[in-house]
């Protein structure tokens, strides 16, 4: 018998595999392989007709990685900050990285936008007096990019 995968990999690990072999007189055998990721192709010696090959027959867990070791950070470079934060609204400032075209965009925690305005400047005062306390998010528009920062008006 032989069998074909095309996997390729760096071999770190092998795995048990077991294979219930059925011959035609209906008597059976376990085999097990010890393989890795790198397997193309394999034999298992065998006598006899054989009817059926049942793989991992015992319905075990083969591997279990149940745990990330560590996943990849990332870092986003903040392209404006706004200060003080917590605002009474009156009294922010937003400063962006680079000077360009901006549209500043202030939305409330039900998503409904409620400030609007365009700049051309990296050092914004925009006049939030009006909004009521609470949480909003200050959505800063340059182009196709949108970046976002969490405002709390006190």
């Amino acid at each position: 018998m032989t069998q074909t995968t095309s996997a390729s990999a760096t071999s770190l690990f092998t795995i048990p595999m077991e294979f219930e072999i059925t011959y035609d007189d209906l008597s059976s055998e376990i085999v097990r392989q010890e393989v890795d990721a790198n397997f193309c192709t394999y034999d298992i010696p065998v006598t006899g007709n054989v009817t059926d090959v049942t793989v991992n027959p015992t319905y075990a867990v083969l591997a279990d990685f149940s745990s990330i070791q560590k996943a990849p950070e990332y870092s986003y470079p903040e392209k404006f900050k706004l200060f003080p934060n917590p605002s009474t609204g009156n009294d922010l400032k937003i400063v962006v990285d680079s000077y360009n075209d901006y549209r500043i965009d202030v939305i409330n925690i039900t998503g409904q936008v409620v400030f609007t305005a365009e700049y051309n400047t990296n050092e914004i005062y925009p006049d939030l007096s009006s909004l009521k306390q609470g949480v909003y998010f200050i959505n800063l528009i340059e182009g196709e990019n949108i970046y976002t920062e969490k405002l709390v008006i006190r």
